[in-house]
């Protein structure tokens, strides 16, 4: 059998998998006071994710249109002078091309925080080289055990955004530059490519493969 015979029968079989995948919600949900939610809904999507065998990307089962990503950062004597932190952004298996680990590079804080976030900057950067590349994305799936990420891109960041990324005592927000970065490059995906983003927070052992490139890193 060809290799174009057996490319077509994959995308058959995966279009027919696909089939009855549920409307989109709007790309931003507005509350009354203009909230933005970057919550990924298990209820309408599922957390069952398949290998795309065109693209070699994972995307819900329930939605072709989606890609899903886990983001790992991860840091060495966390909290000392001696600190080094690292991290890992895992596409699938076979996407050699996107999937990602290194060091979080000096003077940028060396904490598993920090890292947690500079994995996310990674991963949207890749999001983007997907775009250009022409892929028709509608959904990103962001897989992380981090709640400081998850919460901070789909709670904490709208009221930091209103008060210039300080806090209730008027400082800074730690990582609010980086925090305030991630905000602008997920507005872009959001209200000019119509590419929804949400946060799936799971347990440490669910976000193995992304945990493992990042410490992979040191080595």
């Amino acid at each position: 059998m060809s290799r174009d015979t057996t490319s077509a029968r994959r995308r058959r079989k995966l279009s027919r998998r696909l089939q009855g995948a549920p409307q989109r919600p709007p790309v931003l949900t507005k509350s009354p006071t203009q909230k933005y939610q970057r919550l990924f809904s298990p209820e309408l999507y599922g957390l069952k994710a398949i290998n795309d065998p065109i693209s070699g990307l994972r995307r819900l089962l329930t939605d072709p249109n989606s890609i899903v990503v886990a983001v790992k950062g991860t840091c060495r004597h966390n909290g000392h002078e001696n600190a080094i932190a690292s991290y890992g952004v895992y596409f699938a298996e076979d996407a050699y091309h996107l999937n990602e680990n290194g060091i979080v590079p000096f003077p940028s804080p060396q904490t598993s925080q920090y890292a947690g976030l500079f994995a996310m900057i990674k991963a949207l950067d890749r999001v983007h080289q997907l775009i250009i590349g022409g892929e028709n994305l509608g959904q990103v799936v962001v897989k992380t055990d981090s709640q400081y990420l998850a919460r901070g891109m789909k709670e904490w960041i709208l009221k930091w955004s209103r008060n210039g990324y300080r806090n209730f005592r008027g400082k800074p927000v730690v990582n609010g530059r980086a925090f305030k970065y991630l905000h602008e490059k997920m507005m872009l995906l959001e209200q000019e490519y119509g590419i929804l983003v949400g946060f799936c927070e799971v347990q440490k052992k669910d976000n193995e493969r992304a945990g493992r490139l990042a410490r992979e890193a040191f080595y």
